[in-house]
């Protein structure tokens, strides 16, 4: 997770210098920790879901249903994927701008057609 240090370093901030348990931080992936986050309240369960995105309505419902209703959702920072190599060190070729645009487009040209992006998985 790119926001779990930061948010682990504010968890323990929080429990060294207020009256209260120190909040439980997890990290997995978006939708997993979000999925946590929304199995209920207390000390068994995750206090703060670290996400790469908003949650979604169908999260919000499930949590809901198991008694987390005062969400409040912080945004920290963006998330980035960042190619590098050695400043001095030979180019990055492992991926061409091709590939990249692939990965990343919600469509792509396929046998001359525009199509929902296959290469997503």
């Amino acid at each position: 997770s790119t926001v779990l240090p930061y948010a682990s370093i504010v968890a323990e901030a929080f429990g060294e210098n207020f009256d209260f348990p120190t909040p439980v931080v997890e990290s997995g992936g978006s939708s997993a920790g979000l999925k946590r986050f929304c199995q209920g309240v207390g000390t068994e369960h995750t206090d703060v879901a670290n996400a790469s995105r908003a949650i979604r309505e169908k999260e919000i419902k499930a949590c809901a249903e198991n008694g987390v209703t005062d969400i409040i959702e912080v945004r920290i920072g963006y998330d980035g994927i960042v190619f590098a190599s050695q400043f001095n060190g030979p180019a990055y070729t492992a991926f061409t701008q091709s590939d990249i645009f692939n990965a990343l487009a919600p469509k792509v040209m396929v046998d001359g057609a525009l199509v929902d992006n296959p290469y997503t998985q």
